[in-house]
């Protein structure tokens, strides 16, 4: 990378920052929302993701970053995923060797880590994968806005809200009449993909809104998207692969489709006054590269000790199927939802909800030597009762209770259309992890109380206690005290402790094997944030954070495959954040460092593959960039033509090259070349896109993704996480084009 470069951009982003403060649920008409001053918007009150009871944004009691439906639209996002590391700070994507990529926040890079939510119904799978669904479509036209928790929120929706929680609002007849069509086509990166919504109102207080999106996802290929190991091997072909673009065979094509499958996504939803009812269908899926070099090092591979019959010619098909691996799903979702206002300070809000995830995972059998499709169904009945008591105008109230039961281990519709003889997780997984089926409850009492103690002051304290078939009581409390010293600055001191489950059949697997009741992880967040609107269109941010985890992990054993608590871990940081916006130009920025402290083993027998630091090599985590960069900016032209761009600058990985170097020190692996550093340093990924509006019907827009790609595919470059052999997979430089169409 040159120099000269690297200077500007450490430049261009030391002590800016971002936030995008637009408004999450108010009274205002969304459309008039584009009209208000950032001033404005801080203080209307509204009905926040990260609260039972409602407030100003200025007081919202925690880190949280709102994408709204125009931000959506001018994006030029390709999945949720892509729309959630333009816009929020200190996240960025971690591609896994094991499962479809994810998303990380504040140095914590798993999919279990964190909740997904649509209008507040929690999305997450319980058994594979944590939050699948929802994050790898290109049709985001049915979403009116996102609200996203940085830290933790299990004190609102329990346990698996550790790091981050994601709350997609969707349209409806409220927010969205008349009838508009949304078709994309991508190049180099192939996709199509097409959306058709319709809102219409019955009267004021009622309506019907309908939505259906479809697409077409091919990915790109290896020559656009290529792969580069960090280390010399031998492949399962005896074939000698040095650092560089992995050429044994064929990749399979990034970001593909699940098994190449079209991917849909419906809603239905219907209003009236206090009442809301809808369904919505997801089927998508990605394929994912498992690493051929899994198969590297002399005769039989790295498993060969296990099955010398691997290195034989008749395997050769099973070199070729690992890299068409690839995780699918399908869920359906219904959810009733009513407000009964008993006074006119105290109101109940009642939800009954179903769900039905179907999830399979096609992977390759070393004993089989063939595909086999591990798939299954969890189900689920949830209700909720939460009463909101305006007890004066210095006290607000919310409590309540929830009761979730869950069936699990049954078999899927076949999803998507897996044949028998793929289906051989009774053969291989129900020996080892997979437990017959079974059912569940969760019980949980919910509690929040909003003091303000005087005009400049407030606090919120609460929490929740859940109680699940297989746990003991889980506790979550928080407490924030908010501070308004002047009109213009806001302090918040933030406590708050977060809890995650294992998966849900290895709680099975610890009660029936040894009858007891497993503990979860538990992390312990303190936050100061600092917020400052300089004048009407100007504001900034600053958070510094600490966290302690209690951390569960895989014991890496041959012999015994569980999940067990490591050890603790320790991380601070900082965010800073930025958002002007004037008439002609729109400017959001951010940086955020995210740094260990200390990772504490439980003791010399466990192993983990977080850090290297228990074994002296650096005090960095060793697969996330300690720094991460973004920028965000449209410029109105004029009223028809808009450009706009982003920018995210990931500053390199310390603690990846020191865990590789310990691997190699050490004798353990093979883990790195000499000379081989450049794999851990800086990526850069720029998108660009101009906007036509042609009329208030008609908008056609170009979008540019990852285009310094088209300079040096190595700026472009992803590592995937917890992988020995450090390779990664650059992202294509690619374009798009969409139309729509508004009736």
């Amino acid at each position: 990378m040159n120099k000269h470069l690297k200077q500007y951009c450490l430049v261009l982003f030391l002590g800016l920052f971002l936030h995008n403060p637009l408004l999450a649920q108010s009274d205002i008409d969304p459309d008039e929302l584009t009209e208000l001053t950032i001033e404005d918007l801080m203080n209307i009150e509204i009905e926040s993701s990260a609260l039972l009871t409602s407030t100003t944004r200025r007081m919202n009691p925690s880190a949280m970053t709102t994408i709204t439906r125009e931000e959506i639209a001018s994006s030029g996002a390709r999945s949720l995923t892509d729309l959630l590391e333009i816009y929020v700070p200190n996240v960025q994507v971690v591609r896994h060797h094991w499962h479809m990529r994810t998303l990380g926040i504040r140095g914590i890079s798993t999919g279990v880590n964190y909740l997904l939510l649509v209008n507040g119904r929690i999305m997450n799978a319980r058994t594979q994968g944590g939050a699948i669904s929802e994050r790898d479509f290109p049709m985001l036209n049915d979403i009116h806005h996102i609200d996203i928790i940085r830290g933790p929120g299990s004190a609102i929706y329990g346990p698996g809200a550790m790091s981050m929680v994601i709350n997609i609002i969707t349209e409806n007849a409220n927010t969205f009449t008349g009838t508009e069509v949304l078709t994309r086509v991508g190049a180099i990166e192939e996709f199509y993909s097409f959306e058709v919504k319709h809102g219409t109102k019955f009267d004021d207080d009622k309506g019907l809104y309908m939505y259906f999106g479809i697409d077409k996802y091919l990915g790109s290929d290896d020559e656009d998207s290529p792969l580069v190991h960090g280390n010399t091997y031998t492949d399962f072909w005896h074939k000698e692969i040095s650092p560089g673009v992995y050429d044994a065979h064929d990749l399979n094509r990034d970001r593909q489709a699940y098994r190449g499958l079209p991917r849909l996504k419906t809603h239905i939803e219907y209003t009236d006054e206090n009442f809301d009812l809808w369904a919505r269908y997801t089927k998508g899926g990605e394929e994912y590269y498992f690493t051929q070099s899994n198969l590297a090092y002399g005769e039989g591979g790295k498993w060969g000790w296990l099955n010398p019959s691997w290195a034989t010619p008749e395997y050769d098909s099973f070199g070729e199927s690992m890299h068409q691996q690839g995780v699918g799903y399908q869920q359906l979702t219904i959810q009733a939802k009513y407000r009964q206002e008993i006074h006119d300070d105290f109101d109940l809000d009642y939800i009954v909800s179903y769900d039905v995830f179907d999830y399979e995972r096609a992977q390759y059998d070393w004993d089989i030597v063939d595909y086999y499709a591990d798939n299954h169904r969890e189900e689920e009945i949830f209700s909720r009762i939460l009463a909101k008591w305006d007890y004066s105008d210095n006290h607000l109230f919310a409590f309540g209770g929830e009761w979730s039961h869950e069936w699990f281990g049954r078999k899927s519709w076949g999803y998507p259309h897996a044949e028998p003889e793929l289906q051989a997780w009774e053969q291989w997984h129900a020996e080892s992890i997979d437990p017959p089926k079974w059912e569940t409850d969760t019980y949980s009492l919910l509690f929040e109380h909003q003091w303000t103690v005087q005009k400049w002051w407030s606090i919120f304290w609460g929490g929740r206690v859940d109680w699940n078939t297989y746990t003991e009581a889980m506790t979550s409390p928080r407490f924030t005290s908010a501070f308004k010293p002047t009109d213009q600055d806001t302090l918040k001191l933030i406590y708050t402790k977060a809890l995650r489950l294992p998966q849900s059949q290895w709680l099975k697997k610890e009660w029936d094997e040894n009858n007891e009741k497993t503990d979860p992880e538990e992390l312990s967040h303190y936050e100061i944030r600092y917020e400052r609107q300089q004048t009407n269109n100007l504001w900034f941010a600053l958070s510094t954070f600490f966290d302690e985890v209690d951390q569960l992990n895989w014991n890496i054993d041959l012999e015994v495959l569980a999940l067990e608590n490591i050890g603790v871990l320790k991380t601070w940081g900082i965010e800073g954040e930025m958002a002007y916006k004037s008439e002609k130009f729109d400017l959001i920025l951010s940086h955020a460092y995210t740094k260990l402290r200390e990772y504490s083993l439980k003791d010399e027998e466990k192993v983990t593959n977080v850090t290297s630091e228990p074994y002296g090599y650096g005090n960095d985590l060793a697969y996330w960039h300690n720094h991460i960069s973004k920028l965000r900016a449209v410029y109105h032209i004029n009223k028809q033509w808009n450009l706009d761009g982003s920018l995210q600058i990931y500053w390199g990985v310390p603690g990846g090259y020191d865990y590789a170097k310990y691997l190699t020190e050490t004798g353990i692996w093979d883990a790195i070349d000499p000379g081989q550093g450049d794999i851990f340093s800086e990526s850069y990924f720029l998108n660009l896109g101009l906007q036509y509006d042609y009329d208030d019907q008609l908008t056609l827009r170009l979008d540019g993704h990852n285009i310094l790609g088209w300079l040096d595919k190595d700026l472009n470059k992803s590592i995937y996480a917890f992988n020995e052999y450090n390779d990664y997979r650059s992202r294509a430089a690619a374009l798009s084009l969409s139309l729509t169409y508004k009736f």
